[in-house]
């Protein structure tokens, strides 16, 4: 998603990239395979809900 923003690819790009790794279970697998200790992944899941928050509001914000 950095890559996306930096590049000049926009907001939707960033919105529609953040979707799709939502769709395809990306993020589920990031947590179950990025973090050894319970704790680190609870904190992991909380950071991944308020990203995935902001990620609606964009969308939400480019529909309009």
């Amino acid at each position: 998603m950095q890559s996306a923003a930096q590049g000049g690819g926009g907001v939707a790009l960033v919105a529609d990239g953040c979707r799709k790794r939502q769709q395809y279970g990306y993020w589920e697998a990031r947590l179950k395979d990025g973090f050894h200790y319970e704790a680190v992944r609870e904190m992991a899941r909380q950071r991944l809900q308020h990203t995935m928050q902001v990620c609606a509001m964009l969308e939400e914000e480019l529909r309009e």
